[in-house]
């Protein structure tokens, strides 16, 4: 079966676990993926043994489908925060060029209309705002402000296709910033999914190295299999004087809280 289609295929069950028992990786998934396949080859050599011990046969089986849909559930969340990273990207560049175009547009409208108090205050009006979406739309009330008023402007000098430019930039931003704030919130879902997928796929990562564990504790050498090489490694760290955060106790499931997602919702 393909990564989607184990996905697809326990969507109900990572879906169902309770919120209060989700718990979101404390290593980088690729790793916890690549040891949860290890721990399926190693386990099913002491199968018999590890059934002997209490452990149901389907959480070794199971492992290779639990680790696709995993696996999916992390592209599924790394595609999103790509598209929601590119369209705020997008979004700070050309805001960045077109309100600073429609500063100077400003200017010179508040030099050409400088005899017409009436279009100055209109124009004070259309400058006022208070919120992103406001400044995006101003792009547009300038441009049809000044398509309306366009005699003075041509008069001291003004290019008019600025105008239109600003016209197209209000679109074009209103989209982008749309974008950005609803892969936001798809984002946040695929992160939900991903932190279950990963949660559901521990469950049986868990019972099976304490199944291990317990069948072969007087035995170094398939002892071994069922501990955690990058939990080791962090340990011998901690041990050398760095700093570890990873713990190979199965007992517990630690959380760890990602840095917050940057805002854009001001230019």
């Amino acid at each position: 079966m393909s990564n989607e289609s184990d996905y697809l295929a326990l969507l109900p069950a990572i879906d169902a676990l309770a919120e209060e028992d989700v718990r979101t990786p404390v290593i980088p998934v690729s790793v916890y993926l690549q040891e949860a396949e290890n721990l399926y080859h190693w386990a099913r050599s002491d199968r018999e043994r590890l059934v002997e011990c209490g452990l149901a046969p389907e959480r070794i089986d199971s492992l290779p489908i639990r680790a696709g849909a995993c696996r999916e559930a992390e592209s599924r969340w790394a595609t999103c925060r790509f598209m929601r990273d590119q369209a705020q990207e997008s979004y700070r560049r050309l805001s960045q060029e077109m309100f600073t175009l429609a500063e100077e547009v400003v200017h010179h409208m508040f030099y050409a209309y400088r005899e017409h108090e009436r279009l100055l205050e209109n124009l004070r009006q259309i400058v006022d705002h208070r919120s992103t979406p406001a400044r995006i739309q101003s792009l547009s009330n300038l441009a049809v402000f000044g398509q309306q008023h366009l005699e003075p402007l041509e008069a001291s000098g003004f290019d008019p296709v600025r105008l239109q430019v600003l016209a197209e930039a209000s679109d074009d931003l209103a989209e982008l910033l749309a974008v950005a704030n609803g892969e936001r919130v798809a984002g946040r879902a695929a992160k939900c999914l991903r932190d279950k997928a990963y949660t559901y796929l521990k469950l049986a990562v868990d019972e099976i190295r304490a199944s291990g564990r317990f069948r072969f504790w007087r035995d170094p050498t398939r002892l071994r299999g069922y501990r955690s090489e990058y939990a080791k490694r962090h340990r011998s760290r901690k041990g050398a004087g760095q700093p570890a955060t990873v713990s190979d106790n199965t007992s517990s499931l630690a959380h760890e809280s990602l840095p917050p997602v940057p805002s854009i919702t001001t230019a």
